[in-house]
């Protein structure tokens, strides 16, 4: 219904505040501690967001109806693009980095002066169109980060580039969640807020907006099931790479240069251990194309996997066939796109012609 009740509220924040104790360093007392402010601010957040009616109107705003949206809109757009901005260049080019943190908060607020005529250009808006936005506030933070970058233009301007294209979706993400009520309110949809079954709503009238949050919602779980399968292989073998990388010699030489120690771990040390990553997580989408049957059938998708199972059942030589077809091309693609990410991940790898 929209509305969080005063235990529904404690649960969020207690699951919050769990998570953050979980995942912060140090001695128990301070990770306590740190997990209750968590929790306490979580669940205030959540019962602030619901008395608002946030949760029938989502926004980037706090709130998303009548004559206060556009400037509640605004406002979300500078905290939550302001410091998604400055997070990002905190973390590409560490805390010591001024020209960066210059682009990143000169691209915010670009971002923030878009928001408003972005909402004319929405209306009646194609995927050509958002697209074609999206790019755009990326090459302008492109442009703003090497113009502002000094002796390290390159790297400043990839940091303005992602702060284009973060201020970018967020404002694509609010759109999209204003489209909630109506969609909400349609009689196909059932009040259903997550779809478990099907890939999209039979008949489902209106705009690309509408659409688009339509297929979010049918995404949801099936897309959930698929990361939970690998994702805690992932975790542990980027842990294992982590782990060897810190103790190598050139890691510990650019401690020695002096260089902030994000930029030791995230430049230098995480760079290296995703190799193992970017082996394992491209043959990974090569085998769910056939590979995803059981996650097909229990929500119903209609995709490759239950046409190979469809198939395989009839008799049907020329569907198996195109099947593996497709999935032989699809591992030839990804060991090319494994020998490109090594090279770019690894400096002593080089593609040669």
């Amino acid at each position: 219904e929209g509305h969080l009740s005063l235990l529904q509220a404690g649960i969020f924040g207690l699951v919050g505040g769990v998570l953050v104790a979980m995942v912060m360093t140090g001695r128990a007392r301070r990770r306590a501690t740190l997990g209750l402010i968590a929790g306490v601010a979580g669940a205030a957040l959540a019962l602030l967001l619901s008395g608002l009616g946030w949760f029938k109107a989502p926004g980037i705003g706090l709130v998303n109806t009548g004559p206060w949206a556009v400037p509640a809109g605004l406002l979300g757009m500078a905290l939550i693009g302001g410091a998604g901005c400055w997070a990002l260049a905190f973390l590409l080019n560490g805390p010591r980095h001024r020209a960066a943190r210059r682009a990143v908060i000169v691209v915010a607020g670009l971002g923030v002066a878009a928001y408003y005529p972005l909402q004319f250009v929405f209306v009646g808006a194609n995927l050509g169109r958002i697209v074609l936005c999206v790019a755009a506030l990326g090459l302008t933070g492109a442009v703003v980060g090497y113009l502002l970058g000094g002796d390290d233009r390159v790297t400043v301007a990839r940091s303005g580039a992602l702060a284009g294209l973060l201020v970018a979706l967020l404002a694509v993400a609010d759109r999209i969640m204003r489209a909630w009520p109506s969609y909400m309110a349609d009689p196909r949809v059932r009040g259903r807020a997550i779809a478990t079954t099907g890939a999209v709503t039979p008949n489902l009238k209106g705009s690309i907006w509408l659409h688009g949050l339509d297929i979010a919602t049918h995404l949801f779980l099936p897309t959930m099931v698929l990361v939970m399968i690998g994702f805690a292989a992932y975790t542990r073998f980027e842990r294992a790479a982590m782990l060897e990388v810190l103790n190598s010699d050139y890691v510990r030489t650019a401690r020695a240069k002096g260089l902030d120690e994000r930029v030791v771990v995230l430049r230098h040390a995480f760079r290296s251990a995703l190799i193992p990553l970017a082996t394992l997580v491209p043959y990974d989408i090569a085998g769910m194309i056939g590979g995803a049957v059981i996650v097909e059938n229990v929500f119903a998708w209609e995709s490759v996997g239950t046409f190979f199972k469809r198939s395989l059942e009839s008799g049907d030589v020329n569907g198996v066939m195109s099947v593996v077809l497709l999935s032989a091309l699809t591992v030839v693609l990804c060991n090319i796109v494994v020998d490109l990410l090594y090279a770019w991940l690894d400096p002593r790898i080089k593609v040669a012609t």
